[in-house]
């Protein structure tokens, strides 16, 4: 059980250190798109987005996390991008860009998971408002994260095949990405579950062990938030699945030991059992010498007398009353 949580808790600070490190650095290029972008200029000129895009291009090298840095003006239309295929892109119906017009706000957010609109794939939009001198809503630099990334870093990791690894928001729990990958809880809340409610109590990370409420497997989990942003992680192992080695193991150790004791009963009284068949031979062989009346007797390879039938006792005590020398030895 304590190798099982350590692994467990091992696992869940690995995955969110991943995840911390991913959102920094998105937070940091970010910031300095915005500090080195004029929010107050009218569109840029051909030359400008060159210059631009290249730099975008630039940072996103050697970035896997991340599928690029894109800025968008206030209706949702792309002004620059790292990658500049994607130059009639537009994302005014997304939901996050709505709320960045409504309620602008210059720190690193991120959207629900979506898919992309290249791509297909799953992405969760890392974004940060864009705002002029005056504090009025101008763009926004968006950074999409690559949850494939994560979902195979996440399936590299060995939990067993009931195991699960997930990334939760903490603000409302739901669903960002997971392994073994199901399609059909992304974005769904968990606010009833018990890593949820210890989060919401205060607890930052820990241990539990609970029925899941999908499949019912009994799994021990770690529990992980991530300092700075809303997010946890969660890592399961299935309680039957980890255990089965060491039951397997004790299981053959346990009948290994019975086979021993039965082995050794079985000795033990072979044993006592011989002793009594030679208890009864001994016997017969004093009963029948008693009765044949003749002289017997045995000794050793020594020359030492072991056993001498009554007659012989009789015999030599008469003797040795009548002053017979010749029987001494056999009476010693």
């Amino acid at each position: 059980m304590q190798t099982v949580n350590a692994a467990c808790l091992n696992e869940a600070h690995i995955i969110a250190n991943q995840v911390d490190s991913t959102l920094r650095r998105i937070e940091a290029t970010t910031a300095l798109i915005a500090d080195n972008l004029d929010h107050d200029a009218a569109m840029p000129s051909a030359e400008q987005q060159t210059r631009i895009n290249r730099e975008l291009h630039a940072l996103a090298q050697d970035f896997p996390e991340s599928s690029g840095y894109f800025v968008f003006d206030a209706q949702g239309a792309l002004l620059y991008g790292s990658d500049v295929s994607d130059a009639q892109i537009s994302i005014a119906d997304r939901a996050y860009v709505m709320d960045s017009q409504q309620t602008p706000d210059s720190s690193l957010r991120s959207s629900e998971t979506l898919a992309g609109q290249i791509s297909g794939q799953p992405v969760m939009m890392a974004y940060r408002a864009l705002l002029d001198t005056a504090g009025e809503f101008r763009g926004l630099i968006v950074a999409p994260v690559n949850l494939t990334y994560f979902s195979k870093l996440f399936s590299e990791i060995r939990v067993g095949e009931q195991g699960i690894i997930s990334l939760r928001r903490s603000d409302d729990s739901r669903l960002v990405v997971r392994w073994p990958i199901v399609a059909a809880y992304i974005n769904r809340p968990a606010i009833h579950t018990p890593p949820y409610q210890r989060i919401m109590a205060g607890e930052r990370r820990g241990i539990i062990r609970y029925l899941g409420s999908v499949d019912g497997i009994d799994r021990i989990f770690a529990f992980h938030q991530i300092d700075g942003f809303p997010f946890y992680v969660l890592v399961g192992r299935a309680v039957e699945e980890q255990f089965r080695v060491w039951r397997n193991s004790a299981m053959i150790a346990t009948a290994l030991t019975l086979s021993a004791l039965l082995l050794t009963g079985i000795f033990l009284v072979r044993i006592r059992q011989g002793e009594a068949v030679l208890r009864q031979s001994e016997q017969r062989f004093r009963d029948l010498a008693l009765t044949l009346g003749d002289w017997i007797w045995e000794v050793d390879q020594d020359g030492r007398y072991t056993y001498v039938s009554s007659p012989v006792r009789l015999q030599t005590r008469f003797l040795k009353r009548s002053g017979h020398v010749c029987c001494q030895s056999l009476s010693a």
